[in-house]
């Protein structure tokens, strides 16, 4: 069946409906705004996904429940030693790779801060509000690049042209 390049299946017309509704919401945002949305967003999709998953599973319980007539396959070997596993989970952690934010959070947690707090202290809602507080006052900021500049003055640096 072809469809013309003017019909939309409903799904489609669906999607673009939702998506014409986001672009006008996102087009004035900032950028740390802008990833506060993501984050949010992404929140919202991960428990529709987890829900989803939930209800699926308990409805093919149920038809396994009513199947129970029919025959079963093969069982799963139970006989499992430990080396064996302990080698296979040492090259899956092995291959894990984390992105640049999962670094910084694991290396805020191997600093002592609670795994609650690292994750909170990463997202960008957070950030924004940092930034958007009002300035210390720029006195005591004065004062510590003053502190640097004599710091970096008193460093001897061997390349540097002699005057």
């Amino acid at each position: 069946m072809e469809t013309s390049p003017n019909r939309m299946t409903p799904e489609e017309q669906l999607f673009a409906d939702l998506f014409n509704h986001e672009v006008s919401l996102v087009t004035n945002m900032d950028t740390l705004t802008l990833r506060a949305h993501i984050e949010e967003l992404q929140k919202i999709a991960k428990e529709a996904k987890v829900r989803f998953y939930a209800a699926d599973s308990e409805e093919k319980k149920r038809r396994k429940s009513s199947d129970s007539s029919k025959p079963t396959g093969f069982n799963r070997s139970v006989n499992e030693d430990k080396i064996s596993t302990d080698a296979i989970n040492t090259i899956k952690d092995r291959q894990k790779r984390l992105n640049k934010k999962e670094k910084i959070e694991a290396s805020l947690i191997a600093l002592g801060i609670d795994p609650k707090a690292a994750a909170s202290l990463m997202s960008a809602g957070v950030i924004k509000a940092r930034l958007s507080e009002p300035k210390e006052d720029k006195q005591s900021n004065n004062i510590k690049t003053e502190e640097l500049t004599i710091i970096n003055k008193s460093i001897f640096n061997p390349f540097e042209k002699k005057e």
